[in-house]
């Protein structure tokens, strides 16, 4: 039986052949009259990274200092 479930016939199907054979249809699709292609924008400008923008905001941030002493034998 479970040979049967391996190696048996699968739910999953195929595309009829003729589906197949359209997909190597090259002169059918080229035929097609083609869609309204949407107007390419070009970007004229990059934009650049803002530098030392995490040094201002971390400046506003209160700074707390804790000290940690350990005996000397640990």
């Amino acid at each position: 039986m479970s040979k049967q479930r391996q190696f048996g016939v699968s739910s999953e199907r195929t595309a009829p052949l003729h589906q197949q054979l359209m997909l190597f249809n090259e002169a059918g699709v080229e035929a097609r009259p083609a869609a309204a292609e949407p107007a390419i924008e070009t970007i004229t400008y990059q934009r650049r990274k803002e530098r030392g923008r995490r040094e201002i905001v971390l400046d506003k941030l209160p700074v707390e200092t804790i000290e940690y002493r350990l005996p000397e034998e640990e």
